[in-house]
């Protein structure tokens, strides 16, 4: 199966593809999309992107002092994990994919990655993946499985370009995406992304990047999301314009961070708020003995009868584990 599989990818063409049934399409996501980001997330300026919720701190994965091997998250609804290994490589973190927040887990096996698990929190079933085989340091072949059902991706790299296609067991070519890369200094990263499974080929998304390779700009299905950043790479002017259905988190927003890098205030117009647009959030926290936040308190200013009057919002709360 596996040869049979290699060979048919060589020789078979994009343009003749047939998907199945949009209840399968849905399920589908680009693989190189999540590539990319475990290999930029390790590092703190990776992680955050323009496209989080509002309500997840921009600085939720990022320390002042001491070496992580593990943050955990834990906020209304939603508990998040990032995680080195004792090797020091990136072993969990999460990811926006598809318009929701993922938890992507790694396992590695000869210095590459073999295995990948994929959750949409809180579902229950995940994505598991396995890296077959590699050519030149990059993955060729993976088999993906989702329950009971079987996938197999093919991965083609080029110069400046990236192909990843989708088959079932039989062989049958089910989902394409096509990637434009481009070179942000010494590094290469996706551009574009091009879904030519159906009959709209119009860039699903891209992006753009800043001299030091922080993303600026998102655009895709999921709506249109943009930041200037402030020092070490700390949003400072956030805008967010989810797609038509999703009004959560739409608007312009400033993000105001004191001489320690701590979060302190974020205002704005919203396009959804108790207050008619206006929003105003202030932030306390507790810290540790490392001088790190182990929990986050919002409090929002809603104006009334002329005046802020101050209301209780989320918590959110952090558990820190050191090397």
């Amino acid at each position: 199966m596996r040869r049979f599989l290699c060979l048919l990818t060589l020789i078979f063409p994009i343009t003749i593809l047939s998907a199945q049934n949009s209840s399968v399409e849905a399920d589908f996501f680009p693989l190189v999309l999540v590539l990319e980001a475990a290999e930029y997330a390790a590092d703190a300026a990776g992680t955050w992107r323009p496209d989080w919720p509002v309500e997840l701190p921009p600085d939720a994965f990022t320390v002042h002092a001491g070496e992580i091997s593990r943050i955990r998250l834990v906020g209304e609804e939603i508990t998040l994990s990032f995680h080195f290994d004792p090797s020091g490589s990136l072993a969990e973190f999460p990811f926006m994919l598809n318009g929701k927040m993922t938890q992507i887990t790694l396992d590695y096996r000869d210095e590459v990655i073999r295995e990948l698990k994929l959750t949409f929190p809180p579902a229950e079933e995940s994505w598991k993946l396995e890296f077959l085989q590699y050519m030149n340091s990059f993955p060729s072949l993976v088999r993906a499985s989702l329950g009971e059902t079987w996938y197999f991706i093919y991965l083609s790299r080029g110069v400046n370009e990236i192909t990843e296609t989708w088959y079932d067991v039989e062989g049958n070519a089910l989902w394409v995406y096509y990637f434009s890369l481009v070179e942000i200094g010494k590094n290469q990263r996706i551009r574009a992304i091009r879904n030519y499974s159906g009959l709209d080929i119009d860039p699903d998304t891209e992006s753009y990047y800043d001299s030091r390779g922080l993303l600026t700009e998102n655009i895709s299905s999921g709506g249109t999301f943009r930041v200037l950043y402030y020092r070490e790479a700390l949003p400072r002017y956030w805008e967010r314009w989810p797609a038509e259905g999703n009004a959560d988190g739409v608007g312009k927003f400033t993000l105001q961070w004191d001489a320690s890098g701590f979060l302190v205030r974020l205002t704005g117009e919203a396009g959804e708020s108790e207050s008619g647009g206006f929003i105003d959030f202030r932030y306390e926290y507790t810290l540790d003995e490392m001088g790190n936040w182990i929990e986050r308190r919002e409090t929002r200013m809603i104006r009334q009868f002329g005046l802020l009057v101050p209301s209780s919002g989320t918590i959110v709360k952090r558990i820190l584990e050191y090397r």
